[in-house]
This record gives structure tokens, C-alpha cells and sequence, in this order.
């Protein structure tokens, strides 16, 4: 976590890889305050789907908070 100059708090996810030509890209990702419940919300999401995947790690993992089935996730309609 971080806090900005307007003191405002901050989560960065950082990625850093390097390419086949050797390159190394970075990628940021900034989850501020007011969007962590929305954040957390879709990363509930992507852990579901993965978990309901035949032969995924996860899988084998409990869900948080859940006793019961996964739900089914629909896919997002924009």
C-alpha cells in the first residue's frame, strides 16, 4: 500500500517480465480506495472460474466464506 502527496491510499500490482529477445517489460496495475470492494469482487470472480476448471490447482482449494457449490459466472455483457 501506498499513499499519494493528496494522501490518498493505494494498492500497486506490479509485473515485471522479460521477452524473448530479452526485453524486459513492466506492467503496473493501481487499485485505489474507493474501487478495492469492486477489485476484490472481480478477483472473487476469476479465482471462481478457475477453481470450476477440471485439473486446476485451485480446484483443490476451499472458497473463502463458501460452504457450499460454486456458483456458475455468467459472462459480462457491455
Amino acid at each position: 500500500m501506498k499513499i499519494n502527496r493528496r494522501g490518498e491510499r493505494y494498492l500497486v500490482v506490479s509485473e515485471k517480465r522479460r521477452t524473448a529477445d530479452g526485453e524486459i517489460q513492466k506492467h503496473r496495475v493501481m487499485i485505489f480506495e474507493e474501487d478495492v470492494d469492486k477489485f476484490e469482487e472481480a478477483l472473487q470472480e476469476v479465482f471462481a472460474v478457475m477453481r470450476s476448471r477440471e485439473g486446476s490447482e485451485l480446484a483443490a482449494l476451499p472458497v473463502p466464506g463458501s460452504t457450499s457449490a460454486l456458483p456458475e459466472v455468467a459472462p459480462e455483457t457491455n
